[in-house]
């Protein structure tokens, strides 16, 4: 043994295995805290993550329901299918429409739109249905314009029909 360490080739490459052992087990230490430090962070980004989720939640669970689809043509909603029964708006439109048919002959679909959104936010609605739409607006928590656009949208529907003209679905 004492001969190896008298040879500078052979004490130079062992010195050259202990530094790289000793490298190696020190890189190895250094991925395990990296490692480490990763897993804390993926911790905390996740319950980050999760709390703005939450909040965002939270906001959209304020927010009224929509009564009418933004689609076009505009369609009922399922919370403005609920509108329409609490306003009796379908038996409205269909006692209504015949005496408004000579007012819309002739138009296209998109003017039957028009009229039945000017028809509904004008005067001639009537006291008795303003009073109802106050009220359905007041017992499901929404405000009046929702209740209007629901009594638009099935005006023009029982128009459109009326007139031959295929409804949106």
């Amino acid at each position: 043994m004492a001969q190896w360490l008298e040879t500078p080739a052979i004490v130079l490459a062992v010195l050259a295995v202990l530094a790289l052992l000793w490298k190696a087990a020190h890189w190895k230490g250094t991925v395990d805290e990296y490692r480490k430090t990763m897993d804390e962070h993926r911790g905390t980004v996740a319950s980050f993550m999760k709390e703005i989720r939450d909040k965002i939640d939270r906001i959209f669970e304020r927010l009224p329901p929509v009564p009418v689809a933004g689609m076009s043509p505009r369609r009922l909603t399922d919370f403005g299918k609920e509108i329409s029964a609490s306003v009796s708006a379908e038996a409205w439109a269909a006692d209504l429409a015949p005496k408004l048919r000579g007012r819309v002959e002739g138009k296209a679909p998109f003017e039957i739109d028009r009229f039945s959104r000017e028809y509904v936010r004008g005067d001639e609605i009537g006291p008795e249905l303003a009073r109802r739409v106050a009220a359905c607006a007041y017992e499901l928590g929404t405000d009046e314009s929702g209740v209007y656009d629901v009594l638009q949208v099935v005006l023009r529907d029982e128009l459109l029909e009326l007139l031959g003209h295929e409804p949106p679905a």
